[in-house]
């Protein structure tokens, strides 16, 4: 076989006697020749296993408290082709899995682009991994976990309104619903000049799992002694239930 990582040929044997268990296991050997992937001293250590543990135990968690997401999103991540985690680690030995071989995989993402992942989609992966590996360290599989590869961050902060173009943002609101603006078939009424208010004061997001599927109950009037009235909202964010 040919080592396209170390450019040079490579002779192994499959040590199996049928020619069909032979070819399977030369395909295997050819796979893990390609990916580097380290013989496996116990299937039970695979990472495939651990991941599908934390999949089922995520999933569960989301049934109950928190957003669907919270299990879909890492689950994307893990099943996707050729370059997802379980195509790239699922039949590595989760005690072979360094912060080197991390870097690695990282690396292997960028060069299969034409222009590099963003720092906070790599992220995800390291901490999808991570999260994989603290399974098997909480089975007492790993004695430690590998440190996370530092990944470079841009400085790139959210665009904003300070409070002279939120006043403005306000007036022109309310300016658009006096001149009869339509919008997509729809006439531009006060309800989104109070829409506007509502999400920012209350710190809410403008999605539909945050504002959009409030309902009367999750909203609470609230008499303090000493403070103003106001409401509290019990909002479901993508990690969970809030109090905003």
């Amino acid at each position: 076989m040919w080592d396209t990582n170390g450019q040079r040929r490579v002779n192994k044997s499959t040590k199996e006697i049928a020619r069909p268990d032979a070819e399977e296991v030369a395909r295997e050997l050819y796979k893990n020749l390609q990916l580097r992937i380290p013989p496996v001293k116990d299937k039970k250590n695979q990472f495939k296993r651990f991941a599908e543990r934390l999949d089922r135990n995520q999933k569960r968690v989301a049934d109950l408290e928190c957003s669907s997401r919270y299990s879909r999103d890492d689950r994307i991540l893990l099943d996707r082709k050729e370059d997802g985690l379980l195509a790239y680690f699922g039949d590595w030995d989760v005690n072979e899995i360094t912060t080197s071989s991390i870097q690695e995989y990282l690396d292997r993402l960028d060069e299969r682009r034409e222009k590099a992942l963003a720092p906070s989609t790599k992220n995800k992966h390291a901490i999808i991994i991570r999260k994989v590996l603290r399974v098997a360290y909480d089975d007492r599989i790993l004695q430690t976990l590998p440190l996370t590869p530092r990944i470079p961050k841009a400085d790139r902060p959210r665009a904003s309104f300070d409070d002279k173009e939120y006043k403005l943002y306000l007036r022109t609101i309310r300016e658009a619903v006096n001149d009869g603006i339509v919008i997509g078939g729809h006439p531009l009424t006060m309800e989104f000049y109070y829409f506007s208010l509502w999400i920012v004061h209350n710190f809410v997001r403008p999605t539909v799992p945050e504002c959009l599927d409030l309902r009367f109950k999750d909203i609470e009037l609230v008499n303090e002694p000493g403070r103003p009235r106001h409401i509290k909202c019990r909002v479901k964010g993508k990690t969970g239930y809030r109090e905003t």
